[in-house]
């Protein structure tokens, strides 16, 4: 064959090797896909959608297994004097430290734990492990009843007034309450009133009185306020968020999740069917135990 090539193109020896060597690289290059699929045999090709998302997933898990890797420190802090450094230090992200950090210089202040809810966009989840570690107070200490104060009566002589019956205020359901009913609270105008009931649209209304606090700037004393006419009937049916049914926007919209969580809960019920139980939920990458017992009270699996 090279004495061939030779003589037929008047090519070297060199040349003759080199163009042996660059045929057999191309018969081999053609033949890899019939010798892989005889060694491996019953596999099919991944899809193009199955590919991208698979992509996705790997993305999602390298970014959280670098975050898993910086751990953060736990001391005890208080978030009205906290330095950006010291909030990073104790696992929070550069964004939110600079909104606590923001929130103080407009004035506001952080008078319990639960205040905390208030920073937008807030890791949940996060705050629940450095929940303890916070140096302010669980709870509003209640301030002493006043004495009623007796009538002045001459000596001697009993009081022929009658006692002057209480007027009964109706008490406002928080679940049913508009913007104008809320607007009636000292400390809540119509922004506040607003994100109340949006906050509570999107969440499919409130269970519990401590949601007031997740509510975006909502201060913990105007909550107090709130609650003393404000009450929460429990019986009250909540909207229900059917996991099997919406879609990752529809999911997303809930305060209770994040894009990357719905994006997930949707890639996992693709792949292996309808959601059944909580059990199965908690099976998706980024859905721990506190997001499950958040959600609770809404999740649908019918």
């Amino acid at each position: 064959m090279k004495g061939l090539f030779k003589s037929f193109f008047g090519a070297s020896k060199k040349e003759v090797n080199g163009v042996i060597v660059l045929v057999s690289i191309f018969l081999l290059t053609i033949a890899y896909p019939v010798i892989h699929r005889a060694v491996t045999p019953g596999m099919e090709p991944v899809s193009e959608e199955d590919a991208r998302l698979l992509d996705s997933l790997v993305a999602v898990l390298t970014a959280q297994d670098s975050i898993d890797e910086a751990r953060f420190e736990l001391f005890e802090f208080d978030p009205n004097s906290a330095s950006v450094d010291e909030l990073v230090r104790l696992g929070f992200d550069q964004r939110t430290a600079r909104q606590i950090i923001n929130y103080r210089s407009s004035g506001g202040q952080f008078r319990l734990k639960k205040d905390l809810y208030k920073i937008y966009l807030i890791d949940s989840a996060h705050l629940t492990e450095v929940f303890d570690y916070i140096a302010l107070p669980d709870n509003v200490t209640e301030p002493p009843k006043e004495k009623e104060k007796k009538s002045d009566q001459l000596p001697g002589k009993a009081s022929s007034s009658k006692p002057i019956e209480k007027m009964v205020v109706e008490k406002m359901d928080l679940n049913r309450a508009d913007t104008a009913m809320l607007q009636t609270i000292s400390g809540i105008g119509s922004v506040l009133s607003k994100r109340i009931v949006n906050f509570r649209e999107k969440l499919g209304g409130f269970v519990n009185v401590s949601q007031l606090y997740e509510v975006y700037n909502l201060d913990s004393t105007v909550i107090e306020a709130l609650l003393e006419i404000g009450i929460l009937d429990t019986s009250a049916q909540v909207c229900k968020l059917a996991i099997n049914e919406l879609s990752e926007e529809e999911l997303a919209n809930h305060p209770y999740l994040s894009w990357k969580q719905a994006r997930l809960i949707i890639a996992y019920r693709n792949q292996h069917g309808n959601y059944t139980s909580e059990e199965e939920l908690i099976k998706v990458y980024l859905v721990n135990q506190s997001d499950i017992d958040r959600l609770r009270p809404y999740l649908e699996f019918d």
